[in-house]
């Protein structure tokens, strides 16, 4: 009888002991998870202000780690449209060659739900300036 009641003593303790790891794994994952964004927002926000500043730099500025901090992207997809949403520039997207204006509208609407964009403004050409949102996911 008594190596019976061992039996379900130690099935308990280790009935118990999942638990638990289930819960730390859970929470260990969801921490895991909030930092992995806010890391990816500090580098989009990063690779955001490297553009503004290219686009403002003196002609003669060095522009090696501004280029090196937008070339770099390799992680972060980015959707860069101008002021009617029509696709400028995209990176780490794949964007199919079969229709592509809806799938970037598609993509900036299911994107518009999941992050504030981000505007970066600068001068394409002198005296014009030109508002342009990034999205990312």
């Amino acid at each position: 009888m008594k190596i019976v009641e061992n039996q379900r003593s130690i099935k308990y303790v280790l009935a118990i002991i999942a638990a638990i790891i289930v819960v730390l794994s859970i929470y260990y994952s969801n921490k895991l998870v909030k930092d992995m964004a806010k890391e990816e927002r500090r580098k989009i926000e990063l690779w955001a202000e490297a553009t503004r500043l290219l686009v403002t730099v003196a002609d003669d500025a060095d522009i090696s780690f501004i280029m090196r901090v937008i070339e770099e992207n390799t992680t972060i997809p980015v959707i860069v449209t101008d002021l009617q949403g029509d696709l400028s520039v995209s990176r780490n997207v794949k964007i199919p060659e079969e229709n592509p204006e809806e799938y970037v509208r598609k993509k900036i609407h299911e994107w518009k739900g999941i992050n504030e964009p981000m505007e970066i403004t600068w001068m394409k050409i002198p005296h014009i300036t030109c508002i342009t949102t990034i999205r990312h996911c």
